[in-house]
């Protein structure tokens, strides 16, 4: 039985052979694919501007002239202009507001275009689209480079100022880039490596992309993580400052510097090295902070979040207030004076307080210290507990809330204990004469009495 063609089907066959006919066709030829070599004069620029699938070779040579190689049909479609003093390098969009079919049989793909450019006197280049992107030997005072889209750049030479604006997916490869200064930004998901750097350095990081800097040997480094990304840094620098507000690490423990500052408000951690004169912390997040070859006068330590300090070095001085969960650990830290204040469920350990010590313990948090010292202050005024060991030669404490203070193993000259709490305190009391033995005596609401 032979099919019958009703109108219905004639309609929808005429209706599609119209529209096959409607759609522009290309097919190949050997003309257009056929490999060439095409240069173009354009007027003189200083900044450049590339947006396409090209692979863009920038070399420091005399010239405005361009080179371009690749298939005769894909160098046709090419825009190569000056606008006033920026070259742009793109590939238009279709005009046309229906479907293009390319119909090909061809078994290989079409290589990348290549073009080359000359540019002395380089200022700025922007780079957003796919292709990749290889900057040869620039030279000049101010460079500033835009990544916008996917592609890779590359670049080599030598610079006063670098500033760096990174928003696309594309990575960036500076470590043969030496510039006195950075100034960078990132955005999007690129990674960014760069080295050398001798004066200041401000880094600001938004989007998931990471950060690696080497061999610096900088002034100031602000570093300011805001998003996901996280930031390596080593060499050496003068200052570090730094804020993290997202989940993205920042660590410089291969970097040595002289003096930081940290404020850590989100999960991201961050690791601080060197030899250190001065450093001030605040942790109100959950993320960790590590600070180690500390040799400052004086420090000042703030954690109101889940997160820890680990402290570790010399400190002169070192104030610390808590109010959060997170711990102070300063097991490895060496202090002269500490005045501590903690009204939260997070502890204080320090190794070794060598002058005086002076704490305030109002939350459920414990104290744990070796003493060295002239003077113990203390007040317990919650559930929180205190352990001390080492010598004193004068121990003063108040007692109000339920937390106990574990000085047994603390010899103590001279003792002024006060208690008004259902928290007890026994102390390792010295002798009255150098004969006389050492005794336990335990303090309590009620009165005190010798254990021992």
């Amino acid at each position: 039985m032979k099919p019958t063609l009703t109108p219905a089907k004639l309609t929808a066959a005429v209706a599609a052979t119209l529209l096959l006919a409607a759609l522009p066709v290309h097919a190949d030829n050997k003309t257009d694919t056929a490999s060439t070599t095409e240069n173009r004069n354009v007027a003189a620029f200083s900044n450049i501007a590339v947006d396409g699938p090209f692979h863009v070779i920038i070399s420091n040579q005399p010239g405005t002239s361009i080179e371009l190689s690749g298939q005769r049909r894909q160098l046709a479609e090419i825009e190569t202009s000056v606008s006033g003093d920026t070259l742009t390098v793109r590939q238009p969009r279709h005009k046309s507001k229906g479907w293009t079919f390319n119909f090909s049989w061809n078994k290989e793909s079409k290589p990348p275009v290549t073009i080359r450019i000359s540019a002395t006197t380089l200022k700025s280049l922007r780079n957003s689209g796919s292709g990749n992107i290889e900057l040869q030997n620039v030279q000049g005072q101010q460079l500033t480079v835009y990544a916008e889209g996917s592609g890779d750049i590359y670049a080599s030479g030598n610079v006063r100022d670098l500033t760096v604006q990174a928003s696309g997916s594309g990575d960036l490869r500076l470590r043969t880039l030496k510039a006195n200064s950075l100034n960078l930004t990132m955005n999007g998901a690129g990674d960014v490596d760069a080295a050398g750097m001798t004066q200041d350095v401000n880094l600001t990081l938004n989007g998931s992309g990471d950060l690696h800097l080497d061999d610096l040997h900088a002034g100031r480094i602000n570093a300011a993580l805001h998003g996901p990304g996280s930031v390596s840094l080593s060499g050496s620098s003068a200052e570090l400052r730094t804020e993290i507000t997202g989940s993205g690490d920042l660590d410089a423990c291969t970097l040595s510097t002289e003096a930081a500052s940290a404020a850590l408000r989100g999960p991201g951690e961050a690791c601080i090295s060197g030899n250190l004169k001065k450093f001030d912390g605040e942790v109100r997040g959950s993320g960790d902070l590590t600070v180690r070859g500390l040799q400052a006068a004086s420090v000042h330590a703030v954690l109101t979040g889940p997160g820890n300090m680990i402290l570790s070095g010399n400190v002169g001085q070192l104030n610390a207030e808590l109010s959060g969960s997170g711990d102070l650990e300063g097991q490895n830290l060496q202090v002269g004076r500490a005045t501590a204040r903690s009204r939260g469920p997070g502890s204080i350990y320090l190794s070794r307080v060598n002058e005086t010590l002076d704490a305030e313990m109002s939350g459920s948090g414990d104290l744990s210290a070796t003493a060295a010292c002239k003077s113990v202050k203390l007040s317990i005024q919650g559930p929180g507990d205190i352990k001390l060991d080492g010598r004193t030669e004068q121990l003063t404490a108040q007692l109000n809330g339920s937390g106990n203070l574990n000085a047994r193993q603390l010899l103590t000259q001279q003792t002024d204990i006060q208690v008004r709490g259902p928290g007890n305190a026994v102390v390792n009391q010295a002798g009255r004469t150098s004969g006389e033995r050492t005794q336990l005596v335990t303090y309590e609401r009620r009165g005190q009495r010798s254990t021992q």
